[in-house]
């Protein structure tokens, strides 16, 4: 069975996305803390993580070393701005969302890690639509 860690301090985003992942198919794990997610993840050896905004950075240059290729990340914040998104998805298997996120959005991102190959190429926005059978073409606001 796929793992899920997910590192929210927030217990209502984390019941969320823990009953997306488990809806995807994932046994999941929740850490509420940076130090939680580092102990998790040595012994729960997720496929995916999802730290929160404020762990992504420090979680991944912790994990750096003992992360399988494998695994994807999905930074979920609420505070990212275009330097901080670059940053982070220059890392192999790394991608990011914004918080507030739309439930069709982020089970797709989280279907979309399932079915990728160890070099995560995530999916736009119109390929995502083929995932959430949404009916948009392109991201909001047709850029």
């Amino acid at each position: 069975m796929k793992r899920s860690l997910i590192v929210e301090d927030y217990d209502v985003l984390a019941d969320v996305e823990s009953l997306l992942c488990t809806m995807e198919g994932y046994a999941v794990r929740v850490a509420h803390d940076i130090d939680e997610a580092l102990c998790a993840f040595d012994e729960f050896r997720p496929d995916l993580v999802l730290p929160n905004d404020s762990d992504g950075n420090r979680f991944l240059d912790s994990i750096r070393g003992s992360r399988d290729r494998t695994t994807k990340v999905l930074v979920v914040s609420g505070r990212l701005d275009a330097e901080t998104i670059a940053g982070l998805e220059a890392r192999e298997g790394v991608q990011t969302r914004a918080k507030p996120f739309q439930l069709t959005d982020m089970t797709a991102r989280v279907q979309a890690a399932s079915l990728s190959p160890s070099r995560v190429r995530w999916l736009s926005p119109v390929s995502m639509c083929a995932i959430c059978k949404c009916r948009s073409s392109g991201p909001p606001g047709g850029a």
